[in-house]
């Protein structure tokens, strides 16, 4: 019986030479990546989004940023019970709202987004009265 030898090709990849010039005859990695399995893909995207969930750390952080803006733009009575208007602090604060709303989009539950969303439009119209008021 006569056994033939194994033929074995070596493939040098690396992307430069031991002088450190960059090879031309080495596929970049963008090329090998179409070799991937696509029907993992595509199984990814018949998939139904995933409702997310709710972090209460969340929902705790905007009504605290909220409740703060309300206090400064005097619909919240302070310690001795007057309802000091703070512009500045209440529109920062709202600033604050919007920058995390812009931030987080996409990423929030349907309830965060709907609470987020409330609690801006509520704060502008206050702010938008008191500063009226301030005149």
């Amino acid at each position: 019986m006569e056994e033939k030898e194994k033929v074995i090709t070596v493939v040098d990849k690396r992307h430069f030479t031991k002088e450190g010039v960059r090879r031309n005859d080495v596929p970049d990695e963008e090329e090998k990546s179409p070799k991937q399995n696509p029907s993992n893909e595509t199984a990814k995207k018949d998939l139904p989004k995933e409702e997310k969930k709710s972090d209460p750390s969340f929902g705790e952080l905007i009504t605290f940023i909220a409740h703060n803006a309300l206090a400064a733009l005097g619909k919240l009575p302070g310690a001795l019970g007057n309802g000091d208007v703070n512009l500045e602090a209440g529109a920062t604060m709202i600033e604050w709202l919007d920058a995390i709303q812009r931030k987080s989009k996409g990423n929030l539950s349907t309830e965060e987004e709907k609470v987020l969303r409330d609690y801006i439009y509520e704060l502008k119209m206050i702010f938008i009265e008191a500063r009226q008021g301030k005149k």
